[in-house]
């Protein structure tokens, strides 16, 4: 990688809500909005909650959780993209 930021990572703009088919492990996806941000939502089985959402002008905060609910994450994620934006 070179310099910062994320690198052009940009949410689609049309919402999504899907699995990953009878093949899959059983994820889940979806796209939702924090604090005015685009973010889309993983939901596995096995290893929780990934919710990443644009922070900032250059930014993408990455949060991850086996215990938290999809409303915590949510929630903690409309915290910290209050502050940096």
């Amino acid at each position: 990688m070179e310099g910062s930021g994320d690198k052009g990572w940009t949410p689609p703009e049309k919402e999504i809500s899907a699995n990953d088919g009878p093949l899959g492990t059983g994820a889940s996806y979806k796209t939702l909005s924090v604090k005015g941000e685009k973010a889309i939502l993983e939901h596995h089985p096995v290893t929780g909650y990934s919710l990443s959402v644009k922070a900032g002008k250059k930014g993408t905060l990455t949060l991850e959780s086996i215990i938290a609910t999809e409303e915590e994450m949510t929630a903690a994620a409309e915290v910290l993209v209050g502050r940096i934006n």
